[in-house]
């Protein structure tokens, strides 16, 4: 039990750790971006469900089958885009505060082969049109893509690294408690 809460506290330690990281780079405005973003060399995206034009969409498509949930697609574009005059690459970035769209299934879209027998399908899209305002920290490298300000960011930033470290830390002790506990009592249960 008490490597379970270990490792779930050490989980909770790297999200408060990697949030930590991202308000780092809010105080950096070197690496920080901020601007309507716009089509980059490519030219203007469409989104795979909708068709709506945009600069990054990421699609996802899952169905229920007998055996189970499957998801037969899950991409993202890895055009880049500028942002404030600078070229974005989004290709490993975490992009924060997008909203989710939902479609009914349709022949129009992708669906599994008959002989998987779908019971259900479910369509999610996401999008970043062109003309939205967005932050970006580090362009160039793995970083952050929000439709937040900066403000929003680092709000955001500041709650994730208290859950993160606070619930870690409370696992963590919850843990030593524990296998001090058990440790003690280990011979000794045989009285209660």
């Amino acid at each position: 039990m008490e490597y379970v809460l270990g490792i779930v506290a050490a989980v909770f330690f790297v999200v408060g750790w990697v949030w930590r990281m991202r308000w780092r780079a809010l105080g950096d405005k070197a690496r920080q971006v901020t601007g309507a973003a716009y089509p980059g060399p490519s030219g203007p995206l469409r989104a795979p469900f909708s068709g709506a034009p945009c600069v990054w969409y990421k699609v996802q498509a899952t169905a229920k089958t007998a055996s189970g949930k499957r998801t037969f697609v899950d991409e993202r574009s890895r055009e880049p885009f500028v942002v404030g005059g600078v070229l974005v690459d989004p290709h490993e970035k975490f992009v924060d505060g997008v909203t989710e769209q939902t479609f009914p299934p349709s022949p129009a879209l992708p669906q599994l082969p008959p002989a998987d027998r779908p019971e259900s399908y479910s369509y999610k899209e996401w999008i970043l049109p062109p003309g939205l305002p967005l932050t970006v920290l580090n362009a160039e490298a793995q970083g952050l893509i929000s439709t937040r300000d900066a403000s929003g960011v680092r709000r955001r930033a500041l709650k994730f690294m208290a859950i993160g470290y606070g619930t870690g830390g409370l696992l963590l002790v919850l843990a030593i408690a524990y296998a001090i506990f058990k440790h003690v009592t280990d011979g000794w249960l045989w009285l209660w």
